[in-house]
């Protein structure tokens, strides 16, 4: 589903992606680092980065994690099958968020200053919450992305997004910026 730069695809993730993504990264096989912020001190988490962020100007990408060639297969399968263009890939990382009581949600904001576009996988959804939020010009939630286990969604990234901090469990994402 398509709606103002959103799409959407429930049960994307194949069945043998889903497998190897419970033995793989669920199990806490790979390695997680603790980060203070993303967009500010309201919102630690745990990261595996996969492709760092500070890529935008190099030609070289430096790819810091086995599990790349697994996430760029589905990420290039998704692109296809929904006939989006992907020249290159700027960032690519798995994050994983726990409860917080700081608000409501974390700060609406976009990932980058250029053009972008921004792909989630949901890789479980054993939790409370946890909704990816769209916002307006103005800081109002305009869509909300329910999190579901094989889910993806994709979209440009100058829409302004955040998420809805969850109550319970953890909360496990794979996050690409490509353009």
């Amino acid at each position: 589903m398509e709606e103002k730069g959103v799409i959407e695809v429930e049960n994307f993730l194949l069945e043998k992606e889903l497998s190897f993504i419970d033995s793989e990264i669920l199990s806490h096989i790979i390695p997680w680092h603790y980060s203070k912020h993303s967009t500010s001190e309201k919102f630690p988490f745990f990261e595996h980065v996969i492709i760092p962020r500070e890529q935008y100007e190099s030609d070289i990408t430096t790819i810091t994690s086995p599990l790349h060639g697994f996430f760029t297969d589905i990420q290039k399968r998704f692109c296809e099958v929904c006939d989006i263009k992907m020249d290159k890939i700027y960032r690519q990382c798995l994050n994983l968020t726990f409860p917080c009581d700081e608000s409501e949600h974390g700060d609406p904001h976009v990932d980058h200053t250029f053009p972008h576009k921004n792909i989630i996988f949901y890789l479980n959804d054993d939790y409370e919450m946890g909704e990816t939020l769209f916002f307006d010009e103005d800081d109002n939630i305009v869509r909300e992305v329910t999190p579901k286990k094989g889910k993806v969604v994709c979209f440009d990234g100058s829409i302004s997004h955040s998420v809805r901090w969850i109550s319970r469990g953890r909360r496990i994402i794979f996050v690409s910026t490509f353009y």
